[in-house]
């Protein structure tokens, strides 16, 4: 997984729609940091950490899916071979 993680990273590192969503999402929280009270700050902060999380959790799920989507279509089109 770390390997995943580090070549993901350079993918998103070189795509300028993601690098343009992440500075809207950066200027937006700090908008956001800006006109909150520390309480509602932190917990705004709770939040997105979850929220994060749960998004990791998914991509993970999603790639280890395409692995095995991608290894039992290798394995049908062998067996249509054989076949």
């Amino acid at each position: 997984m770390p390997y995943v993680i580090d070549r993901l990273s350079r993918v998103y590192s070189r795509n300028n729609e993601y690098k343009q969503a992440v500075k809207k999402e950066s200027e937006i929280y700090e908008q956001l940091k800006e006109e909150l009270e520390e309480e509602q700050g932190n917990r705004l902060e709770e939040y997105f950490s979850a929220a994060k999380e749960t998004a990791g959790i998914c991509e993970k799920l999603a790639y280890q899916q395409g692995i095995k989507d991608l290894f039992s279509f290798f394995a049908s089109m062998t067996s249509e071979k054989e076949g």
